[in-house]
């Protein structure tokens, strides 16, 4: 395995996330008891799993912003045109711009308009000003916002801040998407947009992993599931035939 500062300077591609006996404790609490999973590139994953089951806190420590009590996280990198196996965490000291995060917080400035509020994120990432402007404008035509982008986010419906949540969260054109309900508030337009959104990430061979207490996602969205249940794996597979409701409460039975 190799180490961050061997891993090159240009930009990392993650393509392939192997976690590993990942443990949670919260105190007293051991939340996540040993979770195995193998996530790969082009993939859609769906954690599934009732309160408390450890779907958050597993997010959280592939987003790199919590570390696991006890376990590996080893992500396959591409840099400089070569591949390296590097621990999460430690790529994640290097460089954090390949990771896109939609977290229940929208962080986004309702004082700020749309556009100026996707600008400044890009900004944050280095973009330079005209770059950061033209793919702030694409991702809000994109998830339809684009005649919205020149209104104050306090003027928005919770939809449409769900929605330029997402636009912030796919700024820097990430290879790593974790979205933690990123169905919330949504109409019925809202939702078809963001699965559309979900069909060109993995058109353009993201790694997608997904929180949603939605079950009635079409069944072109997502490529796997991953049912926890009292911090395990209870399942992971794709529900085929099946509707994924009864997958999953086949999985929980």
């Amino acid at each position: 395995m190799t180490s961050p500062a061997s891993a090159g300077t240009g930009r990392a591609r993650v393509k392939r996330v192997r976690l590993r006996g990942i443990a949670r404790r919260f105190s007293r609490q051991l939340v996540l008891r040993g979770i195995d999973l193998d996530l790969k590139q082009g993939e859609i994953v769906l954690l599934l799993g009732s309160n408390g089951a450890g779907k958050t806190t597993l997010l959280r420590i592939l987003s790199t912003l919590l570390a696991p009590t006890r376990g590996s996280a080893v992500a396959l990198v591409e840099s400089d045109g070569a591949d390296h196996e590097v621990d999460l965490f430690a790529l994640a000291t290097w460089r954090r711009d390949f990771i896109g995060l939609v977290s229940h917080a929208s962080l986004v400035y309702d004082d700020l308009t749309g556009l100026e509020n996707l600008t400044l994120f890009a900004g944050l990432y280095g973009l330079p000003p005209d770059v950061a402007r033209s793919r702030a404008e694409t991702l809000l035509g994109d998830l339809g916002l684009g005649d919205a982008g020149d209104k104050r986010v306090a003027a928005y419906s919770r939809g449409m801040r769900q929605r330029l949540s997402i636009a912030r969260a796919l700024l820097q054109n990430p290879s790593l998407i974790l979205l933690d309900e990123p169905f919330t508030g949504l109409d019925q337009a809202g939702f078809r947009i963001v699965c559309q959104m979900l069909r060109r990430l993995r058109e353009e061979g993201k790694l997608v992993v997904l929180i949603t207490h939605h079950l009635t996602l079409p069944d072109d969205v997502i490529d796997r599931a991953v049912v926890l249940r009292r911090g395990v794996v209870a399942r992971d597979g794709n529900p085929g035939s099946m509707s994924l409701a009864s997958w999953y409460e086949e999985a929980l039975a």
